[in-house]
């Protein structure tokens, strides 16, 4: 029987970020969207609809997940944006 080793560096330690890799060795970009990556998220949205597939293929440096939590946020400021709570530079 193999015996644990806590120190091991494949164990995530306390206060240590999870060194995370995506499939195929891709590399994605974390934390705030670059108005370029949020261009790019609009031009997706406009030409594939919800396919988050192909809105991943499109922007490039943001997966799949990234781009459905940023759709869902984008949606909620542009609802208060159509209801008059905010200002188009909020969005």
């Amino acid at each position: 029987m193999e015996s644990f080793d806590a120190t091991s560096p494949t164990v995530q330690q306390p206060g240590e970020k999870a060194d995370i890799k995506p499939d195929q060795g891709k590399k994605y970009n974390v934390g705030r969207w670059t108005d370029r990556e949020h261009e790019l998220f609009l031009e997706a949205l406009l030409i594939y609809g919800k396919d988050w597939d192909l809105i991943e293929s499109h922007i490039q440096t943001r997966d799949a997940a990234h781009a459905r939590s940023h759709a869902q946020k984008f949606f909620m400021k542009l609802a208060k944006y159509l209801d008059g709570d905010t200002e188009i530079g909020e969005i």
